[in-house]
């Protein structure tokens, strides 16, 4: 037997082999230095401290001996772990972190840990990556029999930790990593931190910009942590150094220029999960598939309402799904536009996916028709939902938005039969886009852009006709209609595809 060593601020359980004393001083915790890597422990010398997270997490852990801290790519998970150990150390309590759960299957850190077990050492274990070990020995015994020792457990995996012999006894979710609220960035100190670089470029820099801009970035990517500080990084000096407002930064953050960047890709292929095991239509089967809307939750994709979180990552998720496509023609502006892009795309619609789970709902067949234009070089797409996109700037505007050349909305619409209510359903949504009284406002707000309706018409073999009031210019003019029996697309009466 050893007497206990002492190395930083760890004072190391006795009783220990010289060999198990080796493993103590390998995983003995230290805190990271936050400035030396952002893509592993944080953002530059800026970490965002979660206080109350923190504490919530250790008084909850110090009677159950267990926490598990769900958490999608780029969601904080590390950083977290990190924050913990410095305030348990700070607590003068012993720590050992472990940077993927694949050590604890080494022989020396099982008996180590058996020896911690036995002597009833008051010690807590850090163990990231979890996902990479979870039938591990270990465990099955620091998780099952948690009366038995005085271990603490927190661990950190990108999926919820899940294992047929035993479990950590509460978890965090994914969602609760995201700063969701614009005082939540008061609150952790994203906008001062960011305030403070803006005016040490330019002492007379608006901050009331930047915290304009931190908050649509916020909005933009649903508070996930990675992409709100790599975005913040990017584009706040652009404020204080060419005095720009926010609104002009958000159409930079908007644009090709901006995107094609090499480090922008980057920083998506960071946050992204693999897209050959991620399925996004789940969230829009009419019997829900409770096991795969919880898989999107874990990964980040989706809050509790089932809603999508970030536009960025979905964004960026459904142009990874399609191969890009070389238009045929050049895209013309408006409505002529959004023409050439619906003959293009609708005839190659596809809902069987769906029709398992009671058939396609609008959204569903929306998000599909995104999937393919997302394959159109050159065309950047967007898709404004408030039922399915959890953003601030999704309110109030129709289903999809074609940037670049065409600069046109398309509000979509499902009619599943040719009676009076599915008449009425048409006229609502064609007159979002027209005042009701004179000198009044629409209820979408598009300013110059153009715009039109496409119906996704479950019956028949002739476009349904809206109410008196959008018959004529309107319907010849702006209401596309697919024929879901056939295939065939029409503007107003008249068939143009395929």
């Amino acid at each position: 037997a050893f007497k206990a060593t002492s190395f930083g601020t760890n004072n190391l359980p006795p009783l220990l082999c010289e060999m198990e004393i080796s493993i103590a001083q390998e995983f003995a915790f230290v805190p990271q230095k936050t400035n030396e890597s952002f893509g592993n422990v944080g953002f530059g010398p800026f970490v965002v401290q979660r206080k109350h997270l923190i504490d919530d997490i250790i008084l909850y852990a110090t009677p159950e001996k267990s926490v598990h801290i769900n958490g999608c790519r780029g969601s904080g998970k590390t950083t977290l772990l990190n924050q913990i150990g410095i305030n348990l150390t700070g607590q003068n309590k012993t720590v050992f972190l472990f940077e993927s759960a694949s050590a604890l299957s080494r022989e020396p850190v099982i008996r180590w840990v058996k020896s911690l077990i036995i002597s009833r050492e008051e010690v807590w274990l850090l163990i990231d990556e979890t996902q990479n070990n979870v039938e591990a020995e270990l465990f099955t015994l620091l998780l099952k029999n948690t009366k038995g020792h005085n271990i603490t457990t927190i661990g950190a995996g990108v999926p919820e930790y899940h294992s047929m012999s035993q479990k950590f006894m509460k978890r965090i979710d994914t969602d609760q990593l995201f700063l969701t609220s614009y005082q939540a960035l008061g609150d952790e100190g994203v906008l001062q931190y960011f305030e403070n670089i803006a005016t040490a470029i330019n002492g007379a820099a608006d901050t009331d910009q930047v915290d304009l801009l931190i908050e649509h970035i916020r909005n933009y990517v649903g508070g996930h942590v990675f992409p709100l500080m790599w975005l913040a990084e990017k584009l706040v000096p652009r404020i204080a150094a060419n005095s720009c407002s926010a609104d002009e930064v958000v159409n930079y953050l908007g644009s090709s220029l901006f995107r094609e960047q090499e480090d922008f890709a980057a920083m998506v292929d960071r946050i992204l999960p693999t897209v050959a095991e991620t399925d996004v239509r789940p969230l829009l089967y009419k019997v829900p598939d409770r096991n795969a809307v919880y898989d999107l939750r874990r990964k980040g994709f989706c809050d509790k309402e089932n809603r999508i979180i970030s536009q960025l990552l979905f964004q960026e998720f459904i142009a990874k799904l399609s191969p890009s496509v070389t238009f045929p023609s050049r895209l013309a502006v408006g409505v002529d536009g959004i023409r050439q892009l619906l003959q293009f795309a609708l005839p190659h619609l596809d809902w069987t996916p769906y029709m398992a789970f009671g058939g396609p709902v609008e959204d569903a067949l929306t998000l599909e028709l995104l999937i393919i234009l997302a394959g159109v070089s050159h065309l950047t797409t967007r898709l404004f939902n408030p039922k399915l996109i959890n953003a601030g700037t999704a309110s109030r505007k129709p289903d999809l938005y074609f940037n670049t050349s065409v600069d046109s909305f398309v509000e979509c619409v499902l009619t599943t039969a040719n009676n009076a209510t599915e008449v009425a359903k048409l006229d609502e949504h064609i007159a979002r886009f027209y005042t009701t009284t004179p000198g009044g406002t629409a209820y979408y707000q598009i300013g110059h852009s153009n715009f039109a309706i496409l119906n996704f018409q479950q019956y028949g073999d002739q476009p349904m006709l809206p109410g008196t009031r959008f018959r004529g210019q309107v319907f010849d003019s702006r209401v596309f209609t697919f024929l879901m029996s056939t295939k065939e697309v029409f503007l107003g009466s008249t068939r143009i595809g395929p």
